[in-house]
């Protein structure tokens, strides 16, 4: 289970200590962590992707400084936040085929989930019947934009961004 076992390694404690038991729950930010400690010990700390801290039917924060990374940027299986906000950005074209891939949330406005809705119906929902599994289907985005992407993307950026500015001191 993605959520527990991702707690555990920010935390360097059980599941049974830290609390994340099941997907979906907050991590508590009372907890000491990995990134915390090797920021004393003069790390620099980045963290990109999917971080499974907080429970999905919240809004995703934008960052995580306070578990102890210098810079982060969160991004989730719903795949909206700061990813869909590149998309719309960067890659206007693909905006609409990125909505039809989002999972509407409790948080998100009616306005968005209608607009997501007919995205999906529009791009995604003939390939999705097409598969013997639903959630399994090819791709509408092409490689270079797909979330794993964007987040290598931001991770390499990071590590180039430290050895230029920071190459004395270690990161994580």
């Amino acid at each position: 289970m993605c959520g527990p076992n991702r707690a555990s390694i920010l935390t360097g404690r059980s599941a049974s200590f830290h609390g994340v038991v099941v997907n979906n729950l907050e991590v508590s930010g009372d907890l000491p962590t990995w990134p915390e400690l090797l920021q004393k010990a003069g790390y620099r700390t980045g963290g990109f992707g999917k971080f499974h801290h907080t429970a999905m039917q919240l809004p995703l924060p934008a960052e995580f400084s306070h578990f102890g990374y210098d810079e982060s940027v969160p991004t989730e299986d719903p795949k909206d936040g700061a990813y869909l906000e590149w998309i719309k950005n960067e890659h206007p074209e693909w905006y609409e085929t990125a909505l039809a891939m989002i999972w509407p949330r409790p948080y998100h406005s009616e306005e968005f989930k209608k607009q997501a809705r007919a995205a999906y119906d529009k791009i995604l929902k003939t390939r999705r019947d097409a598969s013997e599994w639903q959630t399994m289907y090819p791709s509408p985005l092409p490689k270079e934009l797909h979330q794993t992407a964007y987040i290598t993307d931001l991770s390499i950026d990071f590590i180039r961004r430290h050895k230029k500015n920071h190459a004395a001191s270690p990161f994580m």
